[in-house]
């Protein structure tokens, strides 16, 4: 079986940082994660690289406005037991 790693991606103290939150089984709910990721932070980075190239603005300025994102690009054939959660209802991910 494979596992879609939920990361919770965020600016700690100026680091963008990774969590990981738990995993998904259904890959169609892993590509909406990934498209709502895509359509946000992965969106801004496109928008802004030329900006954040020559430093006019960094990555805590979209972290001001949107506190955290979600992806879901990794994948495992194994999770170790009670290690992460099994996300079933990825509602309050979007």
């Amino acid at each position: 079986m494979e596992y879609c790693i939920v990361n919770k991606i965020e600016n700690i103290n100026n680091v963008l940082t990774f969590t990981a939150i738990g995993y998904i089984t259904n890959i169609d709910d892993c590509n909406i994660i990934n498209e709502n990721y895509d359509s946000t932070l992965g969106q801004w980075f496109i928008d802004n690289l030329a900006e954040l190239e020559n430093e006019t603005i960094t990555i805590s300025d979209f972290f001001n406005i949107t506190p955290h994102v979600y992806n879901a690009k990794e994948t495992t054939n194994y999770i170790k037991e009670n290690s992460l959660d099994e996300i079933t209802d990825i509602t309050t991910l979007l």
